[in-house]
C-alpha cells in the first residue's frame, strides 16, 4: 500500500498533482480518492489543415479603419460558435480595394494574421469610398493554411 507524508503533500499540492496526472499507472478512481482534480478534456492535437473555412464580417467602429470579425462556423445551421476552433493559431486577412471583384489569387494582398477577432485594418485616406474585398483563413498551429472564407465586399467609410 502506498504511503502518502501529508506534510509534503501540503508543501506541494501542484507538483505532486502533476506527477499524478502525468503517471501511467494512476487511474479516475485514485484521483478522486487522492482528492486531486480528474481531467476529463484532452487537449485537441494539432491540426494538419483547418477544415472549415472562417466566417467573416466587416465592421466600421471609427473612420478609416475596418474591423473584420471572425469566427467559426456554426454546427448543422446554428449559431456560429466565438473564436477559432481547436488546433488553429491564427486567421489570415487578405484584401483588394478595387471595384470588380478579385479574379485570381495573385489579385489578393494580405493583410495580417490576427490571432484575436477583430482584425483592426487603417484604411488610406483616398481609398474613402471605394469598395474593399476581404478573405481570410485559418492557419493551424502546423502552419498550414485552411479553406478561403467567402469574399466579402464593403465600402471603406
Amino acid at each position: 500500500m502506498l504511503q502518502i507524508n501529508h506534510r509534503v503533500v501540503n508543501i506541494h499540492p501542484r507538483a505532486i498533482n502533476g506527477i499524478c496526472q502525468n503517471f501511467p499507472g494512476i487511474t479516475d478512481a485514485l484521483l478522486e480518492a487522492a482528492g486531486l482534480p480528474v481531467h476529463k478534456a484532452v487537449r485537441a492535437r494539432a491540426l494538419v489543415e483547418p477544415p472549415s473555412a472562417p466566417e467573416i464580417e466587416a465592421q466600421h467602429r471609427e473612420s478609416q479603419k475596418v474591423h473584420v470579425l471572425f469566427h467559426e462556423s456554426g454546427s448543422g445551421g446554428g449559431s456560429p460558435t466565438r473564436g477559432k476552433p481547436d488546433g488553429v493559431r491564427a486567421c489570415e486577412v487578405w484584401v483588394k480595394v478595387a471595384a470588380p471583384a478579385p479574379a485570381k489569387d495573385a489579385d489578393w494582398i494580405f493583410q495580417q494574421a490576427a490571432q484575436r477577432s477583430p482584425a483592426e485594418m487603417a484604411t488610406d485616406q483616398e481609398d474613402l469610398g471605394k469598395p474593399l474585398w476581404i478573405r481570410a483563413r485559418w492557419i493551424s498551429t502546423r502552419g498550414e493554411p485552411g479553406p478561403w472564407s467567402l469574399a466579402q465586399n464593403t465600402v471603406i467609410a
